[in-house]
């Protein structure tokens, strides 16, 4: 858990925290226009380095490559990608000739994390660790189901027990989870059937039924169709 910890938690919130300033600076000449917060510079290096795992390409520009690009990040960090891109081209706009190494830092980071990932000792012991349940926040847990969503698939087959133990203890990832990624839990239910009398608490219920009545009709259609029965046993209602 303390290495996991690390790589999601740890490791983006110093990144924030040495960053924050010189955003902050050039924010504050009215260089660039805009806010972004401590937390949501660290969400941005978690979402960079899981859709960077999962082979896409970078929301970022980080001074040195990339670009901002919208396409795909959660709404809340849409603007502080947006500032954070902006104020990396000024600075590299006024130092030209300065290369900071981010592709070769970002590489090595990228394969420590994918190595762990990847690793079954490693993620047995992490989910036999009961302070495991405590790693993944809210918005964390969002961003892992959205862009490493076959690890993400490989938590819900295997370690449900895991993942649910992990939501009866944190209502605020409960609820993201079940509004944001509706169809993460309907996967659960269906390839476990025995987890559908956990959903059945009002509380969730109301949750994913919220999920629903959000997503798209495209996305609606795709879980109508590829849940139905789960659905139906939930007794939620697409319309």
């Amino acid at each position: 858990a303390a290495v996991a910890d690390k790589l999601f938690n740890t490791y983006p919130q110093k990144f924030a925290g040495l960053t924050a300033p010189f955003i902050s600076e050039v924010l504050g000449r009215d260089l660039v226009s805009g806010q972004v917060t401590d937390d949501q510079l660290a969400h941005l290096v978690t979402a960079e380095n899981l859709r960077f795992l999962d082979g896409g390409k970078s929301f970022l520009f980080d001074g040195e490559s990339g670009g901002f690009d919208p396409v795909g990040l959660p709404i809340f960090l849409i603007e502080p990608a947006r500032v954070f891109s902006e104020v990396n081209e000024y600075a590299t706009s006024e130092c030209p000739g300065v290369e900071a190494d981010f592709q070769a830092r970002k590489a090595r980071l990228n394969s420590a994390i994918f190595s762990n990932l990847s690793n079954p000792s490693f993620m047995e012991g992490f989910y036999g660790d009961p302070a495991s349940h405590d790693v993944l926040g809210a918005n964390t847990v969002l961003l892992v189901a959205t862009y490493a969503w076959d690890f993400f698939q490989g938590l819900l087959i295997g370690h449900a027990d895991w993942l649910f133990e992990t939501l009866d203890r944190h209502a605020d990832v409960r609820r993201t989870l079940s509004v944001e990624r509706p169809e993460a839990l309907l996967v659960a239910v269906h390839d476990d059937p025995s987890l559908i009398g956990k959903l059945r608490n009002p509380e969730w219920l109301r949750a994913l039924q919220a999920g629903l009545d959000q997503s798209s009709p495209a996305a609606r259609l795709g879980m109508l169709e590829s849940y139905g029965p789960e659905i139906e046993a939930l007794g939620l209602v697409v319309q």
